[in-house]
């Protein structure tokens, strides 16, 4: 019996010594979600060029849509620390489970080392727009930079921001063959100064594209895709303005959203001149807010994308998309959302040298946005 009390109290003495070594390796998990509805009329021209706003073609007639859903960017996900290594996932909603961010990371005291599937370093939110559709576009189509979610490893140190992410394979001609030999690299600069934060940033891309000419000929071309940005969220008092300003060469081959017609945002082949002509590329957002109270804010946007191209000797064509919005955004409990916005998208038209311009169209749409994060 004696021996069975010592016993006893060894197991009891090293139990209480391992528990503690335990307690400190478990991982603290923080589970979180996001459901967003997004109820809205929606109006399209007809004269909306093919494959904006989800359009497969010019549209025959006006279309005019209630659109009643869940947002695709509902979600549900987690954030995890373990020490100095942490990580999180978040998975969407879409006509499948789409999955959002999954990465880990390690911090190692100067710097934090992040792998896996996140926003690039130039992401910089300077909009609480709806927008088109929902989903909460936040300009992002119409003038705001955004490469978004994708595979790479980045660096933070501090302000600073560098990433190698798996790179955008864009054809410039259908069906030929591209290579690519470096992942594209971002790099990004924040300075926090008080009521204010600027970034600074760009980003570079680089492939190799074979093709066959008209003739019969095959051309090997290195074809290049770049963007420089600033933006910025300054506040001063109840007031705030952010805005966003960017310029590069054939955005659409990096992957950077804008919503205008590919053959002005991708490089091209001119059969004319046995050459690649580069797109040039011009996008700007200025939003403007006031917070009328904790429950209340009051915001407005502008955005513009610019492309041009020279598709001959002598012959350039150049497109302009603008859009405008109007909120209000509502907030009757902590974590309760409702946000009623107007807005419009103008396309302008299409100025091709030589040719008669040609419109465009326009969409617009009033709706009201649902949020309740849990």
């Amino acid at each position: 019996m004696k021996k069975l009390l010592i016993l006893i109290a060894a197991a009891i003495f090293v139990a209480g010594s391992v528990m503690p070594v335990m307690a400190q390796d478990k991982a603290e998990w923080g589970f979180y979600g996001s459901a967003r509805m997004w109820t809205a009329w929606e109006m399209k021209d007809k004269d909306t060029p093919a494959g904006l706003l989800g359009t497969p073609g010019i549209l025959k007639f006006d279309d005019d849509d209630l659109n009643w859903g869940l947002q695709s960017n509902s979600r549900i996900g987690a954030n995890v620390k373990f020490g100095d290594v942490g990580g999180r996932f978040e998975y969407g909603h879409g006509a499948n489970v789409t999955t959002r961010l999954i990465y880990g990371t390690w911090n190692f005291g100067p710097g934090t080392l992040l792998v896996g599937q996140d926003y690039t370093p130039l992401f910089f939110p300077v909009s609480d727009q709806c927008g088109f559709g929902g989903g909460d576009c936040g300009l992002i189509f119409w003038g705001a930079v955004y490469t978004g979610r994708v595979p790479q490893l980045k660096l933070t140190m501090g302000g600073l921001k560098i990433g190698l992410m798996q790179p955008n394979a864009t054809t410039v001609v259908p069906g030929t063959d591209i290579d690519t030999t470096l992942p594209e690299i971002e790099a990004s600069y924040t300075f926090n100064m008080g009521p204010a934060a600027i970034m600074i940033g760009g980003a570079y891309k680089t492939i190799d594209n074979r093709i066959i000419t008209p003739a019969g000929a095959e051309r090997d071309y290195g074809i290049d895709s770049w963007l420089l940005n600033a933006a910025a969220r300054m506040n001063f008092g109840p007031f705030y303005v952010n805005f966003s300003l960017a310029y590069g060469e054939n955005i659409a081959n990096y992957g950077i959203t804008a919503d205008i017609a590919t053959a002005v945002k991708s490089a091209a082949y001119v059969a004319a001149t046995d050459s690649i002509e580069d797109a040039e590329n011009l996008m700007a957002a200025l939003v403007l807010g006031f917070r009328l109270s904790d429950a209340l804010k009051l915001e407005a946007g502008v955005g513009y994308v610019s492309g041009e191209i020279d598709l001959a000797p002598g012959v350039t064509r150049e497109d302009t998309t603008m859009s405008y919005y109007l909120q209000l955004a509502w907030s009757p409990a902590k974590n309760v959302f409702i946000i009623p916005e107007f807005g419009i998208i103008d396309y302008g038209e299409r100025e091709v040298t030589g040719l008669a311009d040609v419109d465009q169209g326009k969409a617009t749409w009033l709706g009201i946005k649902w949020q309740i994060n849990f």
